[in-house]
C-alpha cells in the first residue's frame, strides 16, 4: 500500500514480509531437495530511500 504525505509530515507504517508467498522473499533453492526452502535464523532488514548504504535510515532484524 503506497503512504503519501505531505513535506514535513511523518508516520509509522508497518511491512509484512509474507514468508509464503509466491516470490519467495525468505527462501533459498535447495538442491537437494528440488524445492525453495526458508532457512532458520537471524534476518537483516535495511531500509532506505535507495540500495546505497548512505540512503540508510532504518536497519532491523528479525528470527526465523
Amino acid at each position: 500500500q503506497k503512504v503519501e504525505l505531505a513535506a514535513g509530515a511523518a508516520q509509522n507504517i508497518s511491512i509484512r514480509i509474507d514468508p509464503g508467498a509466491s516470490n519467495h522473499p525468505l527462501s533459498v533453492w535447495s538442491e537437494a531437495d528440488s524445492k525453495w526452502v526458508i532457512p532458520q535464523g537471524s534476518y537483516k532488514v535495511w531500509l532506505g530511500r535507495s540500495s546505497s548504504p548512505r540512503d540508510l535510515m532504518l536497519a532491523g532484524s528479525f528470527t526465523r
